[in-house]
């Protein structure tokens, strides 16, 4: 289900006027997040590390409305119930695949879609997006190295304005619980959105990852 939003008679109407002229309307954030309390709490329960930062990726996008807000042909703004992750998977060939599947509010549901739909594309890699489509949250990870900024690849000829999530190695896992972070990029449309947008959603990141227990529920 989607919503159409009134942008244009909204507070943030001159803002959006603003950067929807920019050739590259778009801004990226990439912040240290604190993963200590999750990677634990995974390493003990023998839970995947990746689909726990995954999940909490797409969890705080349900919560932060901005998130979900896509830009249309016509200045069209509309507003998603739910978006849904397509994230890049590993696969043979040191070449990595795309891997769209449905969000679940339940981690244990969410974990039986990322392993059916990685299954597949595994033993079928995919790079094509489903144009038809913007309830959609694109998403990769870099586990190999810490970077302190990321630009990803637009359509800027195009209504482009899916948010992109990066993330990075995590460091410190075998040391002290308090010392185990990693960079985590955000890359968002400035028409949609604006930095206080991109703080909750960094917020609402490190309050999942600072209660496991309760953000993933009993395995």
């Amino acid at each position: 289900m989607e919503k159409i939003i009134d942008i244009l008679n909204s507070p943030r109407s001159a803002h959006f006027r603003f950067f929807t002229q920019k050739d590259y309307p778009f801004f990226n954030i990439t912040v240290p997040v604190n993963i200590a309390k999750t990677f634990l709490w995974a390493k003990e329960r023998k839970v995947s590390v990746f689909r726990a930062i995954l999940y909490v990726a797409c969890r705080a996008a349900q919560n932060v409305p901005e998130f979900r807000r896509r830009l249309r042909k016509g200045n069209i703004v509309v507003e998603h119930d739910v978006v849904h992750p397509s994230f890049t998977v590993m696969a043979r060939d040191e070449v990595f695949s795309f891997c769209t599947v449905d969000y679940k509010d339940d981690f244990a549901s969410f974990c039986r879609e990322v392993d059916e739909g990685v299954k597949k594309v595994r033993e079928k890699p995919v790079v094509w997006d489903d144009p038809a489509r913007d309830d959609l949250i694109f998403i990769t990870s870099i586990p190999w190295l810490s970077f302190t900024s990321f630009v990803h690849p637009v359509d800027i000829k195009k209504y482009d304005s899916i948010p992109r999530i990066a993330w990075g190695k995590i460091s410190g896992g075998d040391s002290s619980a308090s010392s185990v972070s990693f960079p985590f990029s955000v890359h968002v449309h400035h028409g949609l959105m604006d930095g206080i947008h991109a703080a909750k959603y960094f917020e609402l990141l490190e309050t999942y990852f600072s209660n496991p227990e309760k953000t993933y529920g009993k395995i």
